[in-house]
């Protein structure tokens, strides 16, 4: 249960990354629905890393509010196996969308990191290991799709 304080942070935190995160937020309506739920369990057991940098990362909310709305009005149409392949189409698209943006973001977050360092006054210029940032931000999960909905 949360107590007050972390309930009005909690909004100021949903209002204040709100336009960056927004099909995540939008998702949250579906959560009760069939097909929401067989494309969470169907990535997560065909794709455990789906939700990660390694895979779709920020673009894991934006496949899921896609396949919902491109699904949902012709579902009872579509066999398991049609919806499976409208799935993967769907994952591999926006995989290698967000594996072309991920690495230059990686790229332009260390040049910003190093070169705000350079004006620390009694410290040394900090150097960042690009291999080592990369494979580290890759394992990052940026939306539970289980859980209360908060961008992480």
């Amino acid at each position: 249960m949360f107590t007050d304080a972390e309930i009005d942070w909690l909004y100021r935190e949903y209002l204040d990354n709100y336009e960056e995160h927004e099909d995540y937020y939008q998702l949250e309506e579906h959560t009760g629905k069939d097909l929401y739920r067989y494309i969470i369990s169907y990535l997560s057991s065909t794709h455990p890393k789906w939700n990660t940098n390694s895979e779709l990362g920020r673009c894991a909310a934006s496949a899921v509010l896609n396949l919902l709305v491109n699904l949902s009005e012709c579902e009872e149409k579509y066999s398991q196996s049609e919806l499976e392949q409208e799935i993967e189409y769907e994952y591999e698209s926006m995989k290698t969308f967000h594996q072309k943006c991920f690495i230059d973001e990686c790229l332009e977050k260390i040049s910003r990191i190093e070169e705000e360092s350079k004006h620390v006054q009694g410290r040394d210029p900090i150097e960042i290991n690009t291999d080592q940032f990369i494979e580290k931000a890759k394992k990052k999960v940026i939306y539970n799709f289980k859980e209360p909905f908060l961008a992480l």
